[in-house]
């Protein structure tokens, strides 16, 4: 399922989304690692393979042309931003281990969370914005950034449905006797369920009573406390 962001249309998000874009526009990654090592083959020996850079093929005798390698495939210790640098899946939620930074320490991501604004009330709104290091995805605050609004599911198969959150975490659900999802091995989510309704939209309801409806595509459409406050 492709990843679609939904934004929330507040005028504080959207002045620190247009700081946060311009910020980023300074700095192209890719320039800013044309001298990293890099390998390349030799055409004219097949097989043979040295370093360069990813600005500048090696300095040795080829007697043909160099291709650099689509990838590092750990031969010169290259990194290259947006191509072999994503990292994998975020921790699920409560396994994180952060450290000072701060980086999860179980994975290696940097994940950054901070919440911009709230509003207190009887249904409170708060806009919790995270950062994800090696996630290449243009959120609402630049690459690799999301809002705690644009969670969404997606069904993994007719017997999984996969909750994704918090900079591409990923949660599976499977489907139990009774026709509800569940997850028995994440403590965050023990007692929360999701239901798929009559009309294909699907809810999920945590522990506490509060719910998120989620619409036929999988992105949300509601949230409500335990009291149905909107």
């Amino acid at each position: 399922m492709t990843r679609v962001r939904k934004q929330a249309a507040m005028p504080i998000i959207f002045t620190l989304a247009i700081a946060m874009v311009l910020a980023l526009a300074l700095v192209d990654p890719a320039a800013a690692a044309v001298g990293m090592r890099w390998p390349y083959s030799c055409t004219y020996w097949p097989g043979r393979v040295e370093c360069g850079t990813l600005s500048s093929e090696p300095t040795s005798v080829c007697y043909g042309p160099w291709a650099r390698l689509d990838a590092d495939y750990g031969m010169c210790g290259g990194v290259e931003p947006g191509v072999n640098n994503a990292p994998g899946p975020s921790s699920p939620a409560g396994q994180a281990l952060p450290g000072a930074d701060p980086v999860d320490q179980s994975t290696g991501i940097f994940m950054l969370t901070k919440v911009d604004a709230a509003f207190p009330g009887v249904a409170p709104v708060a806009f919790e914005r995270t950062y994800r290091s090696g996630d290449t995805f243009p959120g609402p605050f630049g690459l690799g950034t999301t809002l705690a609004y644009e969670d969404f599911i997606e069904p993994t198969s007719s017997t999984v449905i996969t909750y994704v959150y918090r900079g591409n975490a990923r949660t599976a659900f499977t489907k139990q006797a009774d026709g509800t999802f569940t997850n028995g091995t994440i403590p965050a989510f023990r007692g929360t369920t999701i239901t798929v309704n009559a009309d294909g939209t699907r809810t999920m309801r945590w522990k506490d009573g509060s719910t998120i409806v989620f619409n036929t595509q999988g992105l949300q459409a509601s949230r409500s406390d335990r009291f149905g406050n909107r």
